[in-house]
């Protein structure tokens, strides 16, 4: 009896436990928002002058760029992103993202006055003036055309931009623009409204533009132009105008100078003509069609020949020269196939001197100049070695001293995990300070992979990894805490419920010994884990983080035998999970093509990341969605994501019932031929037709976004004649007639349909999803602005009335028919959160039938969970939880304590025993 009462007492505890745990996880979903604004991997281009990666800083420190920060980071992206990092913390301070049509060639800075100017442009150039604090608009002048016939196609070549140095009374105190297009138009652009002073058109004929020299000399600018004819390829010259009225001064003698951009284009340096004034000149350095850097000195004088002169380095063929942002110095780097490389530096005399050479190393090695607080240069170039994991800093100073006359490398190293991150690509370098003639600095790296990582020392700051905006696979993990959801569990039978709690709560013991030193699980037993792998082959893990920031709490790179390309991306196939209950510790599985024919399969740990195992076997990539039965002339838009929802049937208002058309193999395909456009719906397993529909009006193919689930097809797409954008929502049935089945033949399938208008353009679009198929719909579209609404399926329904609806109708809580969709404000799932280039999105269900978790990929990401039923299997946040688990421990408590007590108080059995006893003890002594 005695251990009867204490099973129940204990299953009592248990289920008192679950319930406790129960409302614990049953939180409102509205902190569930994360969002990791992203800038975009950086490549470096050759050609172009504005450097991909660099540090900012005003040579008087009492300056500052942005707010309270004394530096910023200028960033210049794939992703065709101009962006100012916060050194500090790695943040973005502002961004400006160019639309692909209009593409970032060349940008130019002035720090006295906080001004960025970029010059963009595909088919015509664009010229913008943003502030460098927050990258704000003051302007933008579009300047026509990009190319005339003949003219070199590359962007970069012959379009350049910079501040003018001369000021203007007239035009207020602020610095004009200086523009080169395309090699055959020069222009002055008023730096206050962007306005045309003057234009100067050039000749195909006569030479190209290059570069534009900076203005030493207030009245005159000075242009390099080169010839691209067969007799005098890339023979350089340089012509001279009147800044103010853009007209040619006299001509220069013809200049036997040649330069071969495939070792670099020309760097334009600066020299000081006298030692003891300042009185600066400049040098144009180039490699010459014999392999020898020439230098040509161009003098004051606008008629003044160009004096050449030649560098021969010894020992070395084929030299590549690269600017790294000390040519006002007079210092750029030259480098060789070898690994080798040298630093050259102007003379007063306008020739060339070597300066320092490095040792053969890594043939990979970069170089970035900088210059500290005095104005002293510094060169430093980045190596890493692979048999002690580590990158090696060396920092150059140029500066002579009593026993270095020719200049002091110093050094650090720094444990740089390349196997993980990528080879190093870009470096800038900022000197801060010299003690006892050590540089104290910090190192910005980019790597291939798309990391940004800051380094002080021997101390990483922070990192960055641009990489996801190229996001392609993407699960959710979501931990089975004890309990689960409200609605979740029905304890039908007490004793088996609570054995299978208690055996769920030693599971839960094992677990937090197995998981407690594990940062993942340690906090938040029901954390959602985002598992997502990127182009280059890396897999990241992302949970919500602080301030509505993702978190990643991983990364592992799974080509770590150097398969990595950008030119060849990974495809993912799956990613998948296993090992989901409390006592196990989950698992990642991973599939993925390296290249066309070797599949590599995977399994990691989800606590770390750690590869378990890997194998690799050679496998020919295929879509497996499609088969021989469908022609390849027939564009594939979308295939049926297997989701057949909670019921079979759709129940009218009347208590009849018609039943959907179920397909798992559907697929959709658009067909245009003959100036017809056709949406079709195709079995894929037996190739047959299930449904056709043709535009009335011709659309724009590239707009066409489809999505496919249950019987629900969503179509949208764009008119060009008209700009609109339409919705088509069709769903398909078994018959038209309630309550009968048929056998699901084309022949019976019947169609309803309806189409909408929308006020936004849509990008991509998917669906809500849940464990159950209960909650009801909803489609989710990303805007052309990159926001998400939620549109509720019941706004898209087809069986919507067009005239007032009838009594069944309104049973079934049909609408009228609109036929345009008003988006709601508080639809929009995004908020107030400024997400950027959103391409693709996702939808997964959750623990809680209520929601589906969401999550967009593009330049941004951004994740969250949403409720297109609202959340009836939630507590609300008004819910005194804290009240609800006193009252029960108290109870329970109360329960533990009389127990014992209420034992020991007589009950009717006890008291007939004692009267029976009485009587008896009377009757012996009687």
């Amino acid at each position: 009896m005695i251990l009867c009462r204490t099973f129940q007492l204990a299953g009592l505890v248990v289920f008192s436990i679950n319930w406790i745990l129960s409302v614990h996880c049953s939180t409102p979903m509205s902190d569930t928002s994360w969002h990791i604004p992203m800038i975009g991997t950086i490549t470096p281009k050759p050609g172009r002058k504005s450097p991909h990666l660099k540090f900012l800083r005003h040579q008087n420190s009492s300056v500052r760029l942005s707010g309270t920060l004394p530096s910023l980071a200028i960033a210049v992206t794939d992703s065709n992103v101009l962006a100012a990092i916060n050194p500090r913390n790695g943040t973005i301070v502002w961004r400006f993202i160019h639309d692909e049509n209009d593409p970032l060639i060349e940008y130019a800075i002035q720090l006295d006055h906080g001004r960025v100017a970029v010059i963009s442009g595909s088919k015509q150039f664009t010229v913008r003036l943003l502030n460098l604090a927050d990258g704000r608009v003051f302007w933008e002048n579009s300047l026509g055309e990009s190319y005339s016939d003949g003219v070199h196609p590359d962007l970069s070549d012959g379009t350049d931009i910079l501040f003018s140095s001369d000021i203007s009374s007239e035009r207020d105190s602020f610095p004009d623009l200086l523009v080169a297009l395309g090699g055959t138009r020069v222009l002055r652009l008023s730096g206050q409204s962007g306005e045309n002073v003057w234009q100067r058109t050039f000749e195909v004929s006569s030479g190209r533009v290059v570069r534009i020299l900076e203005q030493l000399q207030p009245d005159q600018v000075s242009l390099l132009l080169w010839s691209d004819g067969i007799v005098d390829d890339h023979k350089a010259h340089v012509e001279t105008f009147s800044s103010v009225s853009g007209l040619p001064r006299e001509n220069r003698p013809p200049s036997p100078l040649r330069c071969l951009p495939e070792f670099g284009y020309p760097i334009i340096l600066r020299t000081d003509k006298d030692a003891q004034s300042y009185s600066p000149t400049q040098v144009i350095a180039c490699v010459n069609d014999k392999g020898d850097i020439s230098s040509a000195l161009v003098p004051e004088s606008p008629t003044g020949p160009l004096v050449l002169s030649s560098f021969t380095p010894k020992d070395h063929k084929h030299p590549i020269l690269e600017d790294i942002g000390l040519a006002r110095l007079g210092i750029f780097v030259v480098k060789y196939p070898s690994g080798a490389a040298s630093v050259l530096r102007t003379t007063p005399q306008g020739k060339l001197k070597l300066a320092w050479n490095f040792d053969q190393s890594d043939p990979q090695a970069t170089y970035s100049g900088s210059i500290d607080r005095n104005g002293l240069p510094y060169v430093s170039k980045l190596t890493y070695a692979d048999s002690l994991g580590l990158a090696s800093l060396e920092i150059l100073s140029l500066t002579p001293t009593e026993y270095t006359p020719e200049g002091m490398v110093t050094g650090q190293t720094f444990a740089y995990d390349r196997p993980e991150n990528g080879r190093v690509v870009l470096i800038s370098v900022e000197v801060l300070q010299t003690k006892n003639y050590v540089p104290f600095s910090r190192v910005l790296l980019a790597t291939d992979l798309g990391t940004i990582q800051l380094w002080q020392g021997e101390d990483l700051q922070w990192e960055r990894h641009e990489d996801l905006s190229s996001s392609t696979a993407i699960n959710l993990y979501q931990s089975k805490a004890m309990g689960g959801s409200i609605l979740s569990t029905i304890p039908t039978d007490l004793s088996n419920y609570a054995a299978q709690l208690a055996k769920q709560a030693m599971e839960f013991v094992v677990s937090l010994k197995t998981l407690g030193r594990d940062n993942v699980f340690h906090q938040n037993v029901d954390s959602k884990i985002w598992l997502i792998g990127a182009t280059t082959g890396r897999l990241f893990a992302i949970s919500q983080g602080v301030n509505g920031l993702g978190k990643i709490l991983w990364k592992r790179n799974l080509l770590l035998d150097g398969s990595n390309s950008s030119e060849s991306p990974v495809k993912w196939l799956a990613i998948s999970l296993e090992g989901n209950q409390l006592s196990q510790i989950p698992q990642v599985n991973i599939t993925l093509f390296v290249h066309e024919n070797m599949k590599r399969t995977m399994k990691l740990r989800l606590t770390d990341g750690k590869i378990l195992k890997s194998s690799t076997h050679e496998s020919q990539a295929h879509d497996q969605n499609l088969n021989s039965n469908i022609p390849f002339s027939k564009k594939l838009l979308a295939s049926h994501d297997g989701d057949l929802g909670g019921s079979p049937a759709r129940f009218l208002g009347d208590r009849s019932a018609i039943f959907k058309y179920l397909n798992p193999n559907l697929s959709v395909f658009f067909i245009e031929s003959f100036g017809q456009q056709i949406i079709e719906v195709i079995d894929t397993n037996s190739g047959a037709l299930i449904w056709a529909f043709k535009f009335r009006v011709q659309i724009e193919p590239k707009s066409l976004v489809v999505t496919l689930t249950e019987n629900w097809l969503v179509i949208v797409c764009r008119e060009p004649t008209n700009g609109l954008t339409r919705i088509h929502s069709v769903e398909w049935y078994m018959s038209a007639r309630p309550d009968v089945m048929v056998d699901g033949s084309p022949v019976n399938i019947t169609d309803c349909s309806k189409a909408f208008l929308a006020p936004f353009e849509v990008q991509a679009a998917g669906l809500t999803k849940s464990r159950l198929g209960v909650t009801s719909r909803a489609l989710l579209a990303i805007t052309d602005n990159s926001q998400i609404i939620s549109i509720p399926r019941r706004l898209l329904d087809c069986r919507r009335p067009l005239s007032k609806p009838t009594q069944i109708e309104i049973e079934e809580r049909l609408i009228p028919y609109d036929p345009v969709i008003y988006p709601d404000p508080k639809t929009i799932i995004t908020g107030d959160r400024q997400t950027a280039k959103l391409e693709n999105l996702y939808s997964f269900p959750t623990e809680f039938e209520s929601t589906t978790a969401v999550i967009a990929v593009g330049l941004d990401l951004f994740a969250t969970s949403i409720a297109p039923s609202r959340t009836f299997d939630m507590l609300g946040p008004q819910f005194n939880k804290a009240q609800l688990i006193l009252t029960t421990s108290a109870l329970l408590v109360a329960i533990l304590l009389l127990r014992p007590i209420v034992s020991l108080l007589p009950t009717e059995k006890t008291a007939i025993r004692a009267v029976k006893k009485r009587q008896l003890k009377q009757r012996w002594y009687n």
